[in-house]
């Protein structure tokens, strides 16, 4: 059943006026995003730093509030399970902000299998849609992920001073010009 109250045409009317009344808001935090982000890739290794220290602290901050339910409710069969695992994330919340460096390694290894295997599984998708439409567009994203995951894990050590920063200054500055651009948009339509 089609009900107006969700038609496609009332969704981007409420977008547009809420953009529309927002887009000051929208236009300062989209330039704060691009600035982090143009900052992010001009200082990777710092960003890297960030996001690996972040990782840690969050670690260690669920760990102990994984461990302090597990000991709370002792008698639940899995309680010993809780327990575990909040121990093997308190001791790599301890490993990430004791050895930084070493953490930025881990991740920047673990980026590089996520897109050298989301490649190879795009590629085996793609080969399923070869008879449709743009079913090439995904193959070559499977085989752009798969070559990046092959670059960053072969330029290890040396690709995690820079890897991690890059991709989310990059994420950073098309999110804030995003923004940016759909506050000047609902500028114009407002009018």
């Amino acid at each position: 059943m089609h009900n107006d109250l969700f038609s496609d045409d009332k969704v981007i009317l409420n977008i547009t006026r809420d953009a529309y009344h927002h887009r000051r808001r929208s236009m300062i935090l989209g330039g704060i995003l691009m600035l982090t982000g143009l900052l992010a890739t001009l200082f990777p290794l710092a960003m890297s730093l960030a996001v690996e220290l972040t990782i840690g602290i969050t670690l260690i901050a669920a760990a102990l509030v994984e461990l302090i339910h597990s000991f709370q409710c002792r008698s639940w069969k899995g309680s010993l399970v809780n327990a575990l695992t909040g121990l093997i994330a308190l001791l790599f919340g301890i490993l990430f902000l004791t050895y930084p460096l070493s953490g930025i390694v881990s991740l920047t290894l673990l980026l590089g299998m996520l897109f050298f295997t989301s490649g190879i599984f795009r590629i085996a998708y793609a080969a399923r849609l070869r008879h449709y439409d743009g079913w090439g567009w995904l193959m070559l994203s499977g085989v752009i992920g798969i070559l990046l995951g092959l670059l960053i894990t072969l330029f290890l050590p040396h690709a995690a001073t820079w890897v991690l920063g890059v991709l989310i200054g990059l994420d950073l500055l098309f999110a804030g010009w995003w923004l940016i651009t759909v506050s000047l948009s609902a500028g114009k339509i407002g009018k």
